[in-house]
């Protein structure tokens, strides 16, 4: 009895801990989003500035491109960080629920949420088209950081050239 106790705690203790870094990882990526949108949204307005030769704007250009640059890859290595944190408590639920499957004698996997969760995401890629390919978390958000990380590397190089253009 005591152990079943001490183990509903660690499972909750676990669910806790992956809720508050899985929670997280949506506001993390939800700022990320807002910010990329805010500075895209200066980048438009900013771009008018390539037809013109007044330098301060240029340079205001410049400085909001190497944010958008920026930002991205700041928001993916906190991302990184934040998955591994989620995938640490994953590991800590599948143990927790191998233990109650061997203590309960129950022969089902199909209520092993964490432990049949890859099993299942490999099957559905392997049978999945590239067009309808299984895409995580991490590929979905990596995705949207390198889109916003590319528009700004190219409105920098457009703003670099324009700056060497005037200047020169």
């Amino acid at each position: 009895m005591c152990e079943e106790i001490k183990l509903k705690e660690q499972r909750e203790y676990a669910w806790n801990y992956f809720h508050l870094h899985a929670g997280q990882r949506m506001s993390a990526f939800n700022f990320f989003i807002i910010i990329s949108g805010l500075l895209a949204t200066a980048l438009v307005k900013s771009i008018h500035a390539l037809s013109s030769d007044f330098l301060i704007n240029l340079f205001i250009g410049l400085a909001i491109s190497i944010g958008l640059c920026l930002v991205p890859f700041v928001f993916w290595k906190l991302d990184q960080r934040i998955s591994y944190l989620i995938k640490h408590a994953e590991e800590a639920l599948k143990e927790i629920e191998n233990v109650l499957r061997k203590s309960e004698n129950t022969l089902s996997t199909s209520i092993d949420l964490f432990s049949s969760e890859e099993f299942k995401t490999d099957r559905i890629q392997r049978f999945s088209s590239v067009l309808f390919c299984h895409l995580t978390y991490s590929k979905c958000f990596m995705l949207a950081h390198l889109f916003f990380g590319l528009v700004g590397f190219i409105c920098f190089i457009c703003f670099i050239w324009k700056i060497g253009t005037v200047i020169f």
